[in-house]
């Protein structure tokens, strides 16, 4: 039974050290195509606020161990030091601790919206045709809200990351577990599309650069957990040893003490996406091409400025 608790030791190590800490990458690509991709995993040696949260007192766990192992010890551990010296260092056990991870994440609101952002109106006052680029950009802001569930982990010292991608730039920040958070991004959302809108004499073109508009509410559920090995330690050898370390998760099976506590994040995401440039007449409403220059002429001529109003 010595040998299983080693090779226990060694799956365990092998799965939280992976990730230091816990990331949720979110990507806004279009409608409802959000991409929701938690990285990692929260461990923390246990302490009495744990041991309080999980219910697992000295008597339960005794009870547990007398149950699976058939003998009450005489003394349970969780974690180093302990009475005897860092038992969990001499035998290379693993000491209990509280695994936090996010176990779904999916979106549980989306809605969207067209809006026109900005609107620019080329004049030609000119006798001759006037050109003037395709392109368009406004300044706009992306904003990121969290909110936590009452229930779950209380208020602890943990850290994670967020990063959240959108159409116009990256908005990455590191939250404190449940601080309700506003962040926001301020950047420049537009198409720039490639050759000239041609404007003839006593002509007004509009451009217009118009976007989806959306919110969406995303759900994370986090789920802690206690992970890694106790110390039962027999006052007389029981069978070949003093000490024997079964998993904590199989000792609170045996008292039916449940192992799993969630916590609810809700963050709220508000964006534009899809940005598109019309060109049209402004007395007609008909669209308007936009030309390329294949044949670039040797000897330029100045171009005429045009009035936008």
């Amino acid at each position: 039974m010595k040998n299983n608790h080693h090779i226990f030791c060694v799956v365990l190590s092998i799965f939280t050290c992976c990730y230091a800490k816990i990331s949720i990458n979110i990507t806004v690509k279009s409608f409802k195509d959000i991409d929701i991709k938690p990285l990692g995993d929260d461990n923390k040696v246990i302490t009495q606020n744990e041991v309080d949260l999980f219910g697992i007192s000295d008597d339960k766990l005794k009870r547990g161990v007398r149950i699976q192992l058939g003998r009450t010890p005489e003394e349970i551990f969780l974690k180093n030091p302990t009475p005897y010296g860092d038992l969990y260092t001499k035998f290379k056990w693993q000491e209990v601790k509280r695994n936090l991870r996010v176990k779904s994440a999916k979106v549980t609101e989306f809605s969207k919206e067209n809006t026109i952002l900005k609107t620019n109106v080329f004049i030609n006052n000119a006798s001759e045709a006037i050109k003037a680029n395709a392109k368009l950009y406004k300044k706009i802001e992306n904003t990121v809200y969290s909110l936590w569930s009452a229930e779950g982990l209380p208020v602890d010292d943990i850290l994670y990351n967020l990063n959240i991608t959108f159409d116009n730039g990256i908005l990455k920040y590191e939250n404190k577990w449940r601080n309700n958070t506003f962040r926001n991004l301020y950047s420049s959302l537009g198409v720039s599309r490639r050759g000239e809108v041609t404007i003839a004499p006593g002509k007004e073109i509009v451009m217009e650069l118009t976007a989806f508009k959306i919110v969406a509410v995303l759900e994370i559920t986090y789920e802690a957990r206690l992970i890694g090995q106790l110390i039962a330690n027999y006052a007389r050898v029981y069978g070949k040893y003093h000490y024997w370390a079964p998993s904590i998760n199989s000792i609170m099976e045996r008292v039916n003490l449940k192992n799993k506590i969630h916590t609810r994040e809700v963050i709220e995401i508000r964006s534009y996406i899809n940005p598109v440039l019309n060109v049209f007449d402004k007395i007609t409403g008909e669209s308007v091409p936009v030309t390329q220059n294949l044949i670039k002429a040797s000897v330029k001529k100045e171009k005429k400025k045009c009035r936008r109003t």
